[in-house]
């Protein structure tokens, strides 16, 4: 299994949005980390980034992971994102920190 996947729309000129991520070992599970998604500014509010998530989480499926993980910005639009995308927050996993001052 290929450690990495991302996937890219485009038009004739332009890339439109991406994501990209990576596969992770878990005791007995694989998951996969959702490292970042952008979609073109022009571009959002078109569900493009809702197919590219769809897409994402089928491919990633077949290759044998259990789950996707990722981090985002704690506010509204964010949780209700992926809330419509079906993430939940997690309660088996915090995330930790260490700020250099």
């Amino acid at each position: 299994m290929e450690d990495s996947h991302g996937l890219i729309v485009e038009n004739t000129n332009n890339v439109l949005g991406f994501v990209m991520g990576y596969f992770k070992q878990y005791d007995d599970i694989i998951g996969h980390t959702l490292d970042e998604i952008i979609i073109a500014y022009k571009c959002q509010d078109k569900r493009i980034g809702s197919m590219l998530l769809r897409e994402l989480e089928q491919r990633v499926k077949v290759k044998g992971a259990s789950c996707i993980e990722l981090k985002a910005v704690n506010d509204d639009m964010h949780e209700r994102y992926y809330g419509n995308a079906g993430h939940k927050n997690t309660k088996n996993f915090v995330l930790k920190v260490k700020w250099f001052v």
